[in-house]
């Protein structure tokens, strides 16, 4: 759904942007509760679903910060974040092929905000809500980012010493 939802966002149809994003959200919140619920879980799965919510939340906050609808250096806090895990587990992984996180709680907290930031913006665009609603967003957005950024860096830290000493 992200090139749909971009294209929608450029050709400034931004009601139908705001309509997707929140189906977008909610089917990934009953598509989780569904897998949990069901065990259906997969190696496959727990890489792809945390792909296509980042991609969707990078594109988002490129897009916005681009277009001056949020500052920019939450921009960066997100996508540096976002880079920084993806590139540390692709070096876990390249060190550890058997290497597969576990969804962190802090990261699902740290991600519905993103998403729930996302559509507070696009609903702002489209109607109106007061300032002040964006900025405790943005600051719980920011303060989740570091938190998750923080815990994913101790984890991986650990695990990367698992590693080194294990091979020495």
């Amino acid at each position: 759904m992200v090139w749909p939802v971009i294209n929608l966002y450029l050709a400034e149809s931004y009601l139908w942007v705001l309509v997707f994003m929140v189906l977008i959200a909610a089917s990934d919140a009953v598509d989780g509760a569904l897998a949990r619920k069901f065990k259906w879980k997969s190696k496959l799965g727990a890489i792809l679903d945390p792909v296509a919510d980042k991609a969707l939340i990078m594109v988002f906050f490129i897009l916005y910060g681009f277009y001056n609808l949020i500052p920019f250096e939450l921009m960066l806090i997100v996508i540096t974040r976002d880079f920084f895990i993806l590139t540390g587990f692709i070096n876990l992984r390249m060190l550890d092929p058997s290497y597969t996180p576990e969804p962190d709680p802090l990261s699902k907290i740290n991600t519905f905000f993103e998403f729930l930031f996302i559509i507070l913006i696009m609903y702002e665009k489209v109607f109106s809500i007061d300032a002040i609603v964006i900025e405790l967003f943005s600051a719980l957005v920011v303060a989740f980012s570091l938190a998750s950024f923080l815990k994913y860096s101790l984890v991986w830290r650990a695990r990367l010493n698992q590693i080194i000493v294990g091979n020495a």
